[in-house]
């Protein structure tokens, strides 16, 4: 899997599950992604306590969403 840049132009917060919307800023072809975090919670709070690194980060700064 390679690391992609995406152009999100729209946000869709359903609660639990995220959908962002935008296009891919290589090719432009449209990207859709959608996020569910319910059934993770404590996994990822397990995970986290054994030292893991989490495979989902978002930079607040830079605006950059990274897979692991």
């Amino acid at each position: 899997m390679s690391e992609r840049a995406i152009c999100v132009r729209r946000v869709i917060d359903h609660g639990s599950v995220i959908l962002l919307i935008g296009e891919d800023a290589i090719d432009k072809r449209m990207v859709q992604i959608a996020f569910d975090w319910r059934p993770f919670h404590d996994f990822w709070l397990d995970w986290c306590k054994a030292g893991m690194p989490q495979p989902l980060y978002y930079d607040d700064e830079t605006k950059t969403l990274r897979f692991e």
